[in-house]
């Protein structure tokens, strides 16, 4: 049986093939993965199976030391705690030890929106068909950064303005859109009638091959399977004594290669979340605005169908919210409304 530092990578091998089969998502698994690898650093050569309550404190605090705020270690926490209940479903521990702690809640954070005015100023500045399609799709539908990455053409209905997207747990629900998006995806689209609907434009890859400060080799590609279909981040690190000089690295890595799919799907290729995030930021920049993600433009969305006069089931239903007390945030962030409201209902307001 394997020990150690081994059994560790090949645990979290099939905690991913497992987050596959169970229909997460891939930014999900990528997330769950990251935190079991790094929890695994930090355990050293002992193998995760018989860490306890302490170590997942300890584990915790280390992390707190270097700077993660408490929703950052809530995150690490649940995830720790999907990994060890997938080993004791396999009979590997006895007791789910993530469980056994818990990272007190601070203090909730408004979200950050921007004015009417702020999104005309945004669109103004958008200087190509997608960004101008992207920013009249966000704040149009209210859509979550999952469902833009995956949204497909085939999808859209512009007949009834509407669109299949599949976002947050691989749920499917229908967002809804007025003229303006839809003659902004009509401009974007153009004659393109299938596949995602915003496309990466990056060239095809061939894997890069860098040094890195204590001397060794750092090997990253993306790599093209039937599971990752869209590609999956891949690493590789090659020993200082085991390849001295840049020569002997590429031979490695090409060796490597032999056997490994770079190819990208051409012309189906989803935009990435991070394309996009930046994508925004540059036309925010490009209108004074600062910092402008797709999650402010869909607390927008929210914000302003409150200020028109919208009822908060209905704009729970629109955002596809669950639970009525995810979209309750925005009564306390819609501040135009409550000063309208105050202005026109009580004696002493006008």
């Amino acid at each position: 049986m394997l020990a150690g530092k081994d059994l560790n990578r090949e645990l979290t091998r099939r905690f991913d093939r497992w987050l596959f089969t169970q229909k997460y998502t891939e930014g999900t698994r990528e997330r769950y993965t990251t935190v079991v690898l790094d929890f695994c650093a930090f355990f050293g050569d002992r193998s995760v199976i018989t860490a306890n309550h302490f170590d997942i404190r300890e584990y915790l605090a280390f992390r707190s030391m270097k700077g993660n705020d408490l929703p950052t270690l809530r995150t690490k926490l649940h995830g720790l705690r999907i990994f060890f209940d997938f080993l004791n479903m396999g009979g590997l521990v006895r007791w789910v030890a993530p469980r056994l702690v818990a990272v007190r809640q601070g203090a909730k954070k408004l979200p950050r929106f921007l004015t009417e005015m702020q999104v005309h100023k945004l669109l103004k500045a958008a200087r190509n068909p997608r960004d101008r399609a992207l920013i009249e799709l966000v704040y149009g539908t209210g859509c979550r950064m999952c469902e833009l990455t995956s949204m497909r053409v085939e999808d859209i209905d512009f007949s009834s303005r509407k669109i299949r997207v599949t976002g947050k747990a691989n749920r499917t629900r229908f967002v809804l859109f007025g003229p303006p998006a839809a003659k902004a995806l009509r401009e974007y689209l153009g004659t393109r009638r299938e596949g995602f609907v915003f496309l990466d434009g990056k060239p095809n890859q061939h894997g890069h091959l860098r040094q890195v400060p204590n001397g060794g080799w750092h090997c990253v590609w993306r790599e093209y399977t039937k599971e990752h279909p869209e590609g999956k981040r891949r690493t590789k690190f090659f020993g200082i004594r085991s390849t001295p000089t840049f020569t002997d690295a590429l031979t490695k890595f090409k060796r490597l290669m032999k056997n490994v799919n770079l190819t990208r799907p051409i012309g189906q290729r989803p935009l990435s979340g991070g394309a996009l995030t930046r994508s925004l930021r540059l036309v925010g920049a490009h209108a004074g605005i600062e910092r402008v993600t797709a999650r402010m433009l869909r607390h927008s969305y929210a914000t302003h169908l409150l200020d028109h006069g919208a009822d908060i089931r209905v704009i729970q239903e629109l955002l596809g919210h669950r639970k009525l007390e995810t979209t309750q945030i925005y009564t306390h962030v819609s501040r135009t409304k409550l000063i309208d409201t105050y202005e026109h209902c009580h004696p002493r307001g006008h």
